[in-house]
């Protein structure tokens, strides 16, 4: 994070501040079931306008000598963006909402459901530390203009800029603008795509490399190609990744929201869970004992106003931590008798002192 944060600000209805205190915990919905409809699609469509469709990759003849290494990297974005809208992986992740801003009347009317609302001020540091380890970072949402392409240049010219001393390094036929080279290496490229199906070889070691100068197009697993796929794995796929769960649209920016997002990946608890939630040995893989488990999480359904909203808990220790920091009741008809039982409910449950201060919005709903 850029900015310097102290406290972020979580809006809910009265059961909805009263089942958190309760329960100890925060509810991660599925990104699919939040108030935006274009959740998760709206960033990657939105970002998709640089490129050409992932096929018209093969077909363009590349000319420009200057441009070999933004047509490789703008080949590599396409072709996971066409793979990340297709699988639509939204339904793994999970995310917590906070604003930037505390007693906000667009809040209010959102969150109080034609009832009180209430304003939960936490210590945004805190919130990193779940009460078990957790698979999820807090992010700062990016709000954007679809008209303007501006913003998803200026990420693509970051990442570029930051890797291409690197492609050049390991492959020098970018360097050189060779386009005879550079064309045999994307032939050999997408058959060795076409070979490998969904599967990427992705080897990562500490031992003296020799980059070739020349494509040799016999090798069932060039270096190049090696290279290639650590980009995908490690810059392109978590790039898209976060455009997808942090990029909405600009009508959205009243909120000025920051989000604790994580991956519920249920293919992993599948093969790496015992029945009893516990971690097993797999031969051949990483050691799973210290890996996080929130992944493992029960995944539950509360009532939403027209469908069942799929969430999952994030357990924090509330009573004993100061996570707490403060609790805004917002516009109300009994200010003072909510403001009283809001306080004498924190003070039977948590043993820290957590101030109670009522709205100064002039709203009325009642």
């Amino acid at each position: 994070m850029k900015d310097e944060i102290e406290s972020l600000y979580h809006y809910t209805s009265i059961g909805g501040f009263k089942g958190i205190i309760d329960s100890s915990c925060l509810h991660a919905t599925n990104i699919k079931y939040l108030n935006d409809s274009k959740e998760y699609i709206f960033g990657l469509d939105y970002f998709s306008n640089l490129f050409l469709d992932a096929e018209l990759y093969r077909q363009y003849a590349v000319l420009n000598k200057n441009s070999l290494y933004d047509h490789l990297v703008d080949l590599l974005f396409s072709e996971v963006l066409s793979v990340f809208k297709y699988l639509r992986e939204a339904s793994n992740y999970f995310v917590i909402s906070f604003s930037r801003e505390p007693d906000v009347l667009s809040q209010w009317r959102a969150y109080g459901e034609g009832n009180v609302g209430y304003c939960i001020k936490f210590n945004y540091h805190d919130l990193f530390y779940p009460s078990d380890l957790g698979l999820g970072l807090v992010v700062k949402v990016d709000y954007v203009d679809p008209g303007d392409l501006g913003f998803a240049r200026k990420k693509l010219e970051d990442i570029k800029a930051e890797w291409k001393s690197e492609f050049f390094k390991k492959m020098p036929w970018l360097r050189e603008g060779n386009v005879k080279e550079y064309n045999k290496m994307l032939r050999r490229y997408f058959e060795l795509e076409d070979l490998a199906g969904n599967t990427r070889s992705c080897s990562i070691g500490d031992k003296e490399i020799v980059y070739p100068d020349k494509v040799d197009e016999v090798d069932g697993n060039p270096q190049w190609y090696q290279e290639i796929n650590k980009f995908v794995f490690f810059v392109v796929e978590p790039a898209l990744s976060e455009i997808a769960y942090s990029w909405k649209h600009y009508s959205f920016s009243e909120e000025s929201e920051y989000r604790y997002v994580f991956y519920r990946d249920l293919k992993s608890q599948e093969a790496l869970c015992r029945k009893d939630n516990t971690f097993q040995e797999i031969p051949g893989k990483m050691d799973m004992k210290n890996f996080p488990a929130l992944a493992l999480r029960d995944l539950k359904f509360k009532e939403g106003k027209t469908f069942l909203v799929p969430y999952v808990e994030i357990p924090y220790d509330f009573k004993n931590k100061n996570i707490i920091d403060e609790v805004i009741v917002g516009p109300c008809p009994h200010p003072i008798e909510a403001a009283s039982s809001v306080q004498q409910f924190l003070d039977m449950k948590l043993d820290n002192v957590v101030k109670v201060v009522d709205s100064k919005v002039p709203y009325r709903y009642w």
